[in-house]
């Protein structure tokens, strides 16, 4: 069974994934600052995991999960600069699947190694 904080977590980062993908897709541009983009501890999922730590996600796997988040969000901002400056949508959408690749990895790094208590 999944802890319903895992299931909202993976929710929350899930929805902001696709805010970002959506207004990219729609020329929203405008909104999306790079360098608040790559800031991990501003989306909800950021907020939310330092609190477990220790509580259902133990100290190396707190780490492992926290360094592929940022990884993450570094990747996200990477393509809103592509998005800005780079005419090639192909390649866009190319960066938009691989950001949703790692994030399904994260979500299951998430769930294959929190404990419940």
């Amino acid at each position: 069974m999944t802890a319903p904080w895992v299931e909202q977590a993976i929710n929350d980062h899930q929805a902001w994934i696709d805010l970002l993908v959506d207004k990219i897709r729609n020329d929203e541009l405008q909104s999306l600052n790079p360098a608040r983009v790559a800031k991990s501890n501003l989306c909800k999922f950021g907020n939310m995991l330092p609190t477990r730590k220790g509580i259902d996600i133990d100290g190396q796997v707190y780490e492992a999960v926290m360094l592929q988040h940022a990884t993450f969000h570094v990747e996200s901002a990477q393509l809103v600069r592509l998005a800005l400056y780079c005419p090639d949508r192909t390649y866009i959408e190319q960066r938009i699947l691989h950001l949703r690749t790692v994030s399904e990895s994260l979500a299951q790094l998430l769930l294959n190694c929190t404990r419940f208590i």
